[in-house]
């Protein structure tokens, strides 16, 4: 979270970042849409768009980071699974 939190300061979205990234973790909490796009002035459909592409990223940093924990990318997906299984208890 924390590399995807840089990496949207860098490109100057850390205030659409910290608006969003409630929807990566599936806060229940988590305001509409619509309330979001109206707070940073976009359409509810853009905000739809852009959680879509920071879900992908945070997906492809979480592969990424799993990936620097094994021996080879074949065991990133059984990592993953045994990481949820430990979390999920």
């Amino acid at each position: 979270m924390r590399k995807l939190a840089e990496e949207c300061a860098a490109a100057g979205q850390a205030t659409r970042f910290e608006e969003l990234k409630h929807y990566l973790a599936g806060a229940p909490e988590t305001d509409s849409y619509a309330e979001v796009a109206g707070r940073l002035g976009m359409s509810a459909s853009g905000i739809k768009s852009a959680v879509f592409r920071l879900r992908q990223r945070y997906r492809d940093l979480f592969r990424a980071e799993i990936g620097n924990t094994v021996a080879t990318t074949a065991e990133i997906d059984e990592e993953i699974r045994y990481l949820f299984g430990v979390l999920r208890g």
